[in-house]
C-alpha cells in the first residue's frame, strides 16, 4: 500500500505542515505501508486561466501539462492520501489551492462514484486564532472526496 503524503506549503520541509505529514507518515510505515512525500513548491503551477483546453477529458491542464500530469500519476497511484496545507486567510494556502484546482483525475468518485475505496487524510495548520482552520479543512476535504 502506497501512503502518499502531500505538502501544500512554499516553506517545504521547514513548515508545520510537512511536520504533520511526516509523523502521519512515520505511523504508516509502523504498520507496514510504504510511504512517498511530494512538495507542490516543487511543481509550477500557474492560476486556471479558463482557457477551455479540455482539462476534464485530457486529463492534465494544458497550460502546466508536465507539472499535472506528473501530479496527476503519483497521485492516482496512491491508496490513502495525507494533504496538509497551512491555512492563509480561511483557505488552504495557494499553491494547495493551485494544486486543488488544476489536477484533473482520472479515478475518484466524481467519475467513479461506486468504485472509491481508496483513504484521505486532510490537515489544516493555523496560526494566530485558528479560527481559519474550519473553512479551510472544507475545502481540502471537499477534494478529498472528488478523488
Amino acid at each position: 500500500m502506497l501512503v502518499l503524503g502531500i505538502v501544500g506549503t512554499p516553506r517545504r520541509e521547514q513548515g508545520i505542515s510537512s511536520e504533520m505529514v511526516e509523523a502521519t507518515l512515520a505511523g504508516a510505515r509502523e504498520a507496514g505501508a510504504e510511504t512517498a512525500t511530494i512538495y507542490l513548491a516543487d511543481y509550477a503551477l500557474t492560476p486556471c486561466r479558463h482557457c477551455g483546453g479540455d482539462c476534464f477529458t485530457k486529463g492534465y491542464c494544458v497550460q502546466d501539462q508536465e507539472a499535472t500530469t506528473a501530479l496527476r500519476e503519483v497521485v492516482e497511484a496512491a491508496e490513502a492520501l495525507v494533504l496538509a496545507a497551512p491555512v492563509y486567510m480561511w483557505q488552504p494556502a495557494g499553491l494547495t489551492a493551485l494544486f486543488m484546482e488544476k489536477l484533473r483525475l482520472r479515478t475518484g468518485t466524481w467519475n467513479h462514484p461506486t468504485r472509491n475505496p481508496r483513504t484521505g487524510l486532510g490537515i489544516a495548520v493555523a496560526g494566530g486564532t485558528g479560527s481559519g482552520v474550519f473553512p479551510a479543512l472544507q475545502s481540502i476535504y471537499a477534494w478529498l472526496c472528488l478523488w
